[in-house]
């Protein structure tokens, strides 16, 4: 059946609007880096890729990144500030476990890109506004001076570096692997690991025998968990100790 417009003369039918193409803007590449990133990993970010995903051509891009090493800062800083604040009515131990489990969260979601962490600086807007966030929190609580920076710093490199590790180890499935293949597949290697060392000679390695058998039982949510519980205490702690009496 003809349309609405196809029996009307020539002049009187109404001309289609052209496509309105969404203007590029450093916020749109920044978002298509990182989810080219996200979905094929960090070797496939270029900025002749990343024109073809925009419809641009990479001449474009330079007129609003400088290059990929930028382009690269601004991914990492945007990352960071998915980090949600806590809410300050909490206890500074909850404020702080919070932090800590939604850095992780928020890294992990973009493994193919925080590998990045662990080879440059990050001094972004978000950046800076995460740590002076969990200074904040830390003083707040009572640390005061060289005690406040290496609280503070003990939870930042704790839930960023296991991060980071957590995501290397990931790495090896694939940078395009959904997450449930991924804890799938970790799965059947601690398995594999497990059958391996049930085949060693008994009595050779006994100890890590025995601890082979709790293996299966915890992964990298209960191993994370646990390692901040003991870190939160060992503040906690600390804390105590500094506001003793003399």
């Amino acid at each position: 059946m003809s349309g609405p417009d196809s029996s009307r003369p020539a002049g009187w039918r109404r001309e289609k609007a052209a496509p309105v193409q969404e203007p590029l803007t450093l916020d749109r590449i920044v978002a298509a880096a990182i989810d080219l990133v996200d979905r094929e990993g960090l070797d496939a970010l270029s900025m002749r890729r990343l024109g073809t995903e925009l419809n641009v051509g990479a001449t474009t891009l330079y007129w609003h990144v400088k290059n990929k090493d930028e382009l690269l800062d601004l991914a990492i800083d945007h990352i960071l500030g998915a980090i949600p604040a806590p809410d300050p009515a909490l206890s500074w131990r909850e404020q702080l476990r919070r932090l800590a489990v939604d850095t992780r969260r928020v890294l992990i979601r973009h493994r193919n890109l925080i590998m990045v962490l662990a080879t440059r600086p990050t001094t972004g807007p978000n950046a800076i506004a995460s740590i002076d966030r969990l200074f904040g929190v830390v003083r707040r609580a009572g640390f005061e001076g060289r005690a406040l920076v290496l609280a503070a710093l003990a939870l930042l490199n704790y839930a960023s570096g296991y991060s980071v590790l957590e995501a290397a180890g990931l790495s090896v499935f694939g940078s395009d692997v959904d997450e449930a293949t991924v804890r799938q597949r970790l799965r059947e290697n601690s398995e594999q690991v497990m059958a391996f060392i049930e085949t060693l000679p008994d009595g050779q390695f006994p100890d890590l025998q025995l601890v082979a058998r709790n293996l299966l039982e915890t992964d990298d949510d209960a191993r994370f968990a646990y390692g901040l519980e003991r870190l939160l205490d060992g503040l906690e702690a600390d804390l105590a100790t500094t506001r003793a009496p003399a």
